[in-house]
């Protein structure tokens, strides 16, 4: 049984084909070889052969002449004709050994093409799975992370993904930190000895930890660093983190670095912008200031050096924004507005000239939310309101085209936040009410679409918060309770789930100050100092954690206060005194480390005014009058400073009533009626500036009242 190729599937390739030739070629040889025999006996030994080859009549005489002669033909062609046979045969099997071939070629070809359409779709499948945990495991100080993360954190993604294994797989599952654990295992066991391969690796690791988990970012980095020194975006990318961990000193050190790496002149204007936010965090704000001045001369030059690209453009506007950040933070609002005016001119051209880039009309709505908070600021509240209700327009219709993009829609929640703040400022109460629920229908509504992401259960408790704050004020104690404590239990939940994560705790313990005001509001005093001290105990134990972070001493010394507040209404006035005291060591020790930080200056004298309320409620009216003094001396220090920020002045003439009020007990009418009619004054202004804030009207008249009646009692005359 002869077996031919094709029964059994085989594949050849050229040099089978070649083999196989040489084997058929013999076969025409002994054809070639019998017929030239077959010619030379029939034409030189047998002779009379036709010389015709078609002549049958002549062939036939010659056959019947001589029988031998036409045996001896007929012999001759079978055999030639048999050796052609066998020669096409081979010729023929070769030939569909080659056909056969090229379609089993083309098969195994195309079940390849599908084979790697296969791995492609099931490691881009992997790679979104990836992607999304990482999203969902957003931490708070790092929850939205830069675009040159966000790059980075897709191609990461994307390598881990095609590379499988068990690192890939935890994160797919959504166990974040586990694969990123399993991850570092597996670089350090990789036998590598390129420094640069391993520290791209160490990079990728640093991208995926970037917004899940600040210090696993950073030990990463620093890998990275130290295996490659010349990396510019390491440095950045550490200074960033750095700066989010707390560690100032270490983020100036490595933004300092990536200026020194920086090799084109766009790596140098983000050098600087990186140095300037270290300073400003410093509160050197001088310092900022300068190196966003640098930053902005350099992109100002890259504009006009191509004014065609969008990109340059945009960073002359970021430039801009930072620049009004740190003239804000100088109380320098009248330059703040204009630079944040300036990059806001840049955002609209941008928008205008490319509609439907969702990015450039998301900046104007952030450059208009800058606008409205200083505008918010000066007391401009309706200057500040068109800026958010602007921006609230654009965000909704940046939402509305992209419907299925959950940060569009939340970017309309935080600017219905600050609409509904404004309201609130301008005791428009249902106004900021309506606000502030359609931004929590928002978020519940994106919460419910993503359970396991923090930070949207985060932002349902801050709408609670607001929500809270509008009832309150309308004096609905028990709804506002409602809220509160369900934004508490949130935020409960958020820092067991998270107990390392300082930011999770704090924001409860801001919760419990909010629950602890309602529980006060309603005298309910034991109640609110337990939610008071809970607050305190938390806010002890991260500035413990953080002796140097200022903010965590500030929040102990405002949980103090609220204290001190609760123990003065219980008339325990003695521990009242004790526990402001504590709070006041706290903000002079702030104050004194940071002199130019106006805020600081502004809780020191906070802090004495609510001393000098405890010892003018103990009837010492000697220490009350001293340190209400030495706080109006700060206040006015401040005020002069800012002569356009009216809480400024308003704290100056909430100050001259308190002295007025200690100098009348004293029996000093005159010097009563001189401080009440500057309370007046002050208060009359700043009502006439804003004739929205009833509360200004109010204080107005109540210091215009008592400046009359001490007017009128004889010893306030001369």
């Amino acid at each position: 049984m002869v077996v031919t190729p094709w029964a059994t599937g085989a594949t050849v390739d050229s040099a089978s084909i070649q083999e196989r030739l040489k084997r058929a070629a013999p076969w025409f040889a002994v054809a070639v070889f019998v017929a030239v025999l077959l010619g030379l006996y029939i034409y030189v030994f047998a002779g009379d052969a036709p010389r015709r080859l078609f002549d049958f009549a002549g062939w036939q005489r010659w056959w019947n002449d001589n029988p031998r002669n036409g045996l001896v033909a007929i012999i001759g062609l079978v055999l030639a004709s048999i050796s052609v046979a066998i020669g096409v045969y081979q010729v023929l099997i070769d030939r569909t050994v080659v056909r056969e071939g090229e379609r089993t070629r083309e098969t195994v070809a195309a079940d390849g093409e599908k084979t790697r359409d296969s791995l492609e779709i099931a490691t881009a499948k992997m790679t979104t799975e990836i992607l999304s945990a990482i999203h969902n495991a957003q931490r708070g100080e790092a929850a939205e992370p830069p675009p040159e993360v966000g790059r980075d954190q897709v191609v990461a993604a994307e390598a881990l993904a095609e590379r499988g294994g068990e690192p890939a797989r935890l994160i797919a599952r959504g166990q974040v930190a586990e694969g990123l654990d399993a991850l570092r295992a597996e670089i350090e066991a990789e036998d590598e000895s390129i420094a640069n391969v391993r520290a791209a690796r160490w990079r990728e690791l640093g991208a995926l930890a970037y917004s899940v988990s600040v210090q696993r970012a950073i030990e990463a980095y620093e890998e990275a660093s130290g295996l490659d020194s010349s990396d510019f975006w390491t440095w950045v990318h550490l200074a960033r983190l750095y700066q989010a961990a707390g560690q100032t000193p270490d983020a100036e050190r490595v933004a300092r670095l990536a200026l020194a790496t920086s090799s084109k002149a766009r790596d140098r204007s983000v050098a600087l912008n990186e140095i300037g936010d270290v300073l400003r965090a410093r509160n050197d704000l001088t310092g900022a200031s300068d190196a966003y001045q640098e930053s902005l001369e350099i992109a100002r030059k890259l504009v006009a050096e191509d004014p065609t690209q969008e990109e340059r453009a945009r960073d002359v506007s970021v430039s801009l924004d930072r620049i009004g950040d740190a003239l804000s933070a100088r109380n320098d609002s009248a330059g703040a507005l204009e630079a944040y005016r300036e990059g806001l001119d840049i955002a609209r051209t941008l928008a205008v000239a490319d509609p439907i880039h969702a990015g450039r009309a998301r900046d104007v709505s952030v450059s208009l939310n800058k606008l409205g908070d200083v505008l918010r600021a000066r007391n401009d509240l309706t200057g500040a309101l068109e800026a958010y209700q602007e921006g609230l327009e654009i965000a909704r219709k940046v939402a509305e085209a992209d419907p299925n993009h959950a940060e569009r829609a939340r970017d309309v929640s935080v600017s219905l936040d600050r609409v509904g703040d404004v309201l609130n400022a301008r005791n428009e109460l249902t106004g900021a009410l309506e606000a502030y629920e359609e931004a929590l229908a928002i978020r519940r509504e994106l919460a419910a679409a993503d359970p396991s992401h923090a930070e949207r259960a985060r932002d349902i408790s801050v709408s609670l918060n607001k929500i809270g704050d509008v009832l309150s004020a309308r004096n609905d104690l028990t709804g506002a309770l409602d809220v509160y404590q369900e934004g508490l239990a949130i935020r409960r939940k958020l820092a067991t789930a998270d107990p390392s994560h300082a930011e999770r705790a704090r924001d409860m313990s801001v919760s419990l100050d909010r629950v602890g005001d309602v529980l006060r509001a309603r005298n309910d005093l034991t109640g609110a100092l337990e939610a008071y001290e809970e607050a305190l105990a938390i806010r002890r134990e991260l500035a413990a954690a953080n002796p140097t972070h200022a903010e965590r001493a500030r929040d102990v010394s405002l949980g103090l206060d609220r204290i001190g507040d609760v123990l003065r209404a219980r008339g325990d006035l003695t521990g009242a005194l004790e526990v402001h005291r504590e709070g006041l060591k706290i903000a002079r020790r702030l104050a004194a480390a940071d002199p130019t930080h106006a805020d600081r200056a502004r809780d020191l004298s906070v802090s004495l005014a609510l001393i000098g309320d405890v010892l003018s409620g103990s009837n010492d009216l000697t220490g009350a009058m001293e340190a209400y003094h030495e706080g109006l001396d700060i206040q006015r220090r401040l005020a002069a400073a800012d002569p356009t920020n009216a809480s400024r002045s308003m704290d100056v003439a909430v100050s001259l009533a308190k002295l007025a009020q200690i100098a009348e007990a004293s029996g000093d009418l005159r010097a009563a009626a001189s401080r009440f009619a500057e309370a007046r004054d002050l208060f009359m202004a700043l009502s006439n500036a804003a004739p929205d804030y009833h509360q200004l009207s109010r204080m107005a008249e109540a210091a215009t009242e008592d400046a009359a009646r001490l007017s009128v009692r004889p010893s306030a005359t001369p």
